[in-house]
């Protein structure tokens, strides 16, 4: 956890050399960890290596199938290669795993970002967005504040 603190810290001060080392050393340690993947991830994509960043969001959803996280990433990646099913179906997950959660802020912002894809191409995502929309209710009429 420390080295991946480290990390963290470090990419944040703008070593992103550093902050990915010291991650990749943490993933090292313990390799069961998604959110050290993410992480690695982060780092590859601000250094704009979205074949690395990609690699590390899917070995995050390798180790936590929920990881919202990750999923919302390679749906961004997928936007910026124009892979738009393949950044459609990464969003309808993150969504999913957000809810499950009870984010509701973030299936929010999942629900605009589909809503977006969506009117800008013929996805068939109508069905994905209400399902997100019916699910949004529900979490909303429990009353529950959103799980950290």
């Amino acid at each position: 956890a420390t080295h991946f603190l480290k990390g963290r810290i470090l990419t944040r001060l703008g070593d992103l050399e550093g902050g990915e080392k010291s991650m990749i050393r943490a993933v090292a340690l313990k390799s069961g960890e998604s959110r050290y993947y993410n992480g690695i991830g982060y780092v590859a994509s601000l250094r704009g290596d979205d074949d690395r960043a990609l690699a590390a969001y899917r070995m995050a959803v390798d180790q936590d199938a929920d990881n919202a996280f990750a999923y919302y990433n390679i749906g961004v990646i997928h936007l910026k290669t124009a892979a738009d099913a393949k950044a459609a179906e990464a969003f309808v997950h993150a969504g999913t795993a957000y809810l499950n959660r009870g984010d509701r802020a973030n299936v929010d912002k999942v629900i605009t970002t589909l809503k977006e894809l969506a009117n800008q191409r013929e996805l068939g995502l109508d069905e994905p967005i209400a399902a997100l929309e019916r699910g949004l209710d529900s979490v909303a009429k429990k009353g529950d504040p959103p799980h950290e």
